[in-house]
């Protein structure tokens, strides 16, 4: 939150981040749809740890993307 361009280039790029690694955690969640029910525990752990990871992926892979664009123009 630097400045307005880069709070609104972050804005942009964690919301295209986000729709585009979203299948990940869809994907899992079904996957802990299909699991027995007497594996319950195993089931959340999937869809929690892949939610998790997919929201840190989205973060970095926006952070990634702000540092190398802003970096460059500041040199």
């Amino acid at each position: 939150m630097e400045n307005q361009e880069k709070w609104d280039y972050a804005q942009k790029i964690g919301a295209e981040n986000m729709m585009k690694y979203s299948s990940i955690p869809f994907l899992t969640t079904i996957l802990g749809f299909l699991i027995d029910i007497q594996n319950i525990v195993l089931s959340f752990g999937i869809v929690m740890i892949s939610t998790l990871l997919w929201a840190f992926f989205s973060i970095y892979k926006t952070e990634t993307k702000l540092k190398s664009k802003f970096d460059k123009k500041e040199k």
